[in-house]
């Protein structure tokens, strides 16, 4: 599945607005606090794109999964379509394929 995501290029703290790319991801799961799940967002395991890796701070090293992925956000909003099974259903995540 491809969507739009937010790859956080720093720290919080510096205010630094996330890229937003469109690109393949492996698996959507729902984000939250306080035992809520978020409306706005999902978080996703997206595929990051070599030219787009260096914009990212090296205090986002823990985000990576193996060399080419990395946890990141998809807001429902922009990928109304794609996610609209995924946020109808129950399911805490969802795999997907390459």
């Amino acid at each position: 599945m491809r969507l739009m995501v937010e790859v956080p290029l720093d720290v919080p703290a510096a205010n630094v607005e996330p890229l937003r790319l469109e690109t393949t991801v492996t698996a959507v799961y729902r984000t939250g606090a306080g035992g809520k799940w978020s409306d706005d967002f999902v978080g996703v395991i997206a595929y990051i794109p070599p030219h787009s890796r260096r914009c990212i701070s090296p205090l986002l090293y823990s985000a990576w999964i193996g060399k080419d992925y990395m946890r990141c956000l998809a807001r429902v909003k922009d990928n109304k379509r794609s996610l609209r099974p995924f946020m109808a259903s129950n399911d805490a995540r969802m795999e997907l394929e390459a």
